[in-house]
């Protein structure tokens, strides 16, 4: 199974916008209110012009299967990982985040932290197969969370 990665481009705007309005990553989101094209849009393009924020997208046999999005902050750098619904439950989240942390670590020496919701239990199982540790807990936007981190070896 060869994986392939590259960082998102313009044209890719609706394929993510397909994901973050999927039902089951709504649900999975801090904030599982739908969004709007025109929020996306603006979004998605200030996204790509910044330099502290890596989006990349996998693909399999020419297929996208999700992303994973990194964004350096002046006090942390934080990921999110989005699995096309079509590929959940394939063992494939715990690659992609794998793939995309060391193609982040290229360029970076930054810790990594995963937030995620603690009933998202395939979640947390994808993130700690791919190398994440424990690191704290928190409520987020009213939802117990897992903060797991990750470093570059």
């Amino acid at each position: 199974m060869n994986i392939n990665i590259r960082s998102a481009e313009k044209e890719d705007a609706e394929y993510l916008f397909k994901l973050a309005n999927d039902p089951g990553t709504r649900k999975n989101s801090f904030n599982p209110k739908p969004i709007e094209w025109s929020e996306h849009k603006s979004w998605f393009s200030e996204k790509l012009k910044d330099p502290d924020s890596y989006i990349y997208i996998f693909t399999l046999e020419k297929q996208s299967i999700g992303t994973v999005r990194i964004d350096k902050r002046k006090d942390k750098t934080i990921i999110g990982v989005t699995l096309d619904p079509n590929y959940r439950g394939r063992g494939l989240g715990s690659k992609i985040i794998r793939l995309g942390c060391n193609e982040f670590w290229k360029d970076n020496e930054n810790a990594i932290l995963a937030y995620i919701k603690k009933d998202n239990i395939g979640s947390v199982k994808s993130f700690e197969k791919a190398g994440f540790i424990y690191y704290s807990e928190s409520i987020i936007e009213y939802a117990e969370s897992l903060i797991l981190i990750a470093k570059k070896s």
